[in-house]
């Protein structure tokens, strides 16, 4: 994935879905990544991975917990 920010003021989710399985994730978090200008991500079954400027795994995070979702649903 490749997303370009110009505002750390965002948050943006994305979900992901294998057979048996969804999860969700905050791709981008204003205070989070605010210093990522070309944030890329490599996603795994137990969680993402961000890519440090070198292109090698750098920080990984757990998925959202259900929990942790609130909001409407979009559907």
């Amino acid at each position: 994935m490749y997303y370009t920010m110009r505002s750390s003021q965002h948050c943006f989710f994305c979900s992901f879905a294998w057979p048996g399985q969804f999860q969700r994730f905050d791709i981008y978090d204003g205070d989070r990544d605010a210093y990522c200008t070309k944030c890329i991500w490599k996603i795994f079954p137990n969680g993402p991975c961000k890519l440090n400027q070198t292109g090698e795994i750098g920080s990984c995070y757990p998925w959202t917990p259900p929990t942790q979702l609130g909001g409407k649903p979009l559907m």
